[in-house]
C-alpha cells in the first residue's frame, strides 16, 4: 500500500500518483466549462475541492434524477465546494 501526501499532489502529480493508465481521446457532447470554477463573475469564483463523476447510461434518467434529489442536492454540495457531473454512456 502506498501512502500519498495529498498536500503535495498539485506540485508533482505524476511523481506521486504515477503516469496515467487510461488516456481517453473521447470528445464530450456537452462541454461544461463552469464545472471547475470558471465564471464570468470573479467575486463568486470558487474552485471545487472535489469533483464527483458518476458513470451512467443515457437511458437511466430516473436514477440520475434520484441522485440529484438526494445526496447530490446543490444546497448540500455547493456549501462544501463539491461538484457533481454525470458521464453518460451513449450507444449508437
Amino acid at each position: 500500500m502506498t501512502n500519498i501526501d495529498i498536500t503535495k499532489i498539485e506540485e508533482n502529480v505524476e511523481q506521486v500518483l504515477g503516469n496515467p493508465k487510461n488516456i481517453l481521446s473521447n470528445q464530450f457532447l456537452i462541454k461544461n466549462q463552469y464545472l471547475c470554477g470558471h465564471t464570468l463573475n470573479l467575486e463568486t469564483l470558487i474552485y471545487p475541492h472535489l469533483i464527483i463523476l458518476v458513470k451512467s447510461n443515457s437511458e437511466n434518467f430516473k436514477e440520475r434524477q434520484s441522485i440529484r434529489m438526494t445526496w447530490a442536492q446543490k444546497s448540500r454540495l455547493s456549501s462544501k465546494n463539491v461538484r457533481l457531473a454525470f458521464v453518460l454512456e451513449i450507444f449508437h
